[in-house]
């Protein structure tokens, strides 16, 4: 199995689980639901980047880190994206979703240099505006809209890598 059907593999039943966890409407789930949306919008970009990298149109090291920017870079400036073509949609799906993936990946865990300013994540204790340490799954860290927002996001990408995965598979290498 090529390294972008993994990639996409694992991404969809992420997307199963953010999908099953939103519509437990619990607040206290919204920050896994969060999770699990990042995880699918990285694996996505990964598939995406791994097939393009396969077919040599971009060179991408793919690494186990969260930083995807790099990678949406790339796709977004690989060659050959002709107009109404699956590149030119999966270009300007992640150009259009841009904003959106950046706020569902600024909820990655990272250290940060100030170790009494913990930013907001899905996964650890972080300091609120006010310096107060509290947990992700507290009421209020994560609101229903966000949540839906963030689904909606992952969805989109998730649905784009597979389109280009599914036809690139029909294409000869």
């Amino acid at each position: 199995m090529s390294a972008s059907r993994v990639w996409l593999r694992q991404a969809k039943y992420d997307l199963v689980a953010a999908r099953y966890l939103a519509q437990q409407d619990a607040h206290h789930f919204y920050c896994q639901t969060a999770a699990k949306c990042l995880q699918v919008v990285e694996k996505s970009v990964k598939a995406i980047a791994a097939e393009l990298t396969d077919r040599r149109i971009v060179t991408i090291t793919i690494g186990f880190d969260h930083d995807i920017d790099r990678y949406i870079t790339a796709i977004i400036r690989a060659p050959h994206r002709p107009a109404k073509t699956v590149p030119h949609y999966i270009v300007e799906t992640l150009h259009h979703n841009r904003s959106e993936v950046k706020a569902i990946m600024r909820l990655a865990p990272h250290r940060p240099e100030d170790r009494n300013k913990l930013p907001r994540n899905t996964e650890y204790p972080f300091h609120d505006v006010h310096g107060i340490l509290i947990a992700p799954a507290d009421t209020g860290v994560f609101q229903k809209a966000e949540i839906d927002t963030h689904v909606k996001t992952a969805s989109i990408v998730f649905d784009q890598a597979q389109a280009l995965i599914s036809i690139a598979e029909r294409e000869p290498r």
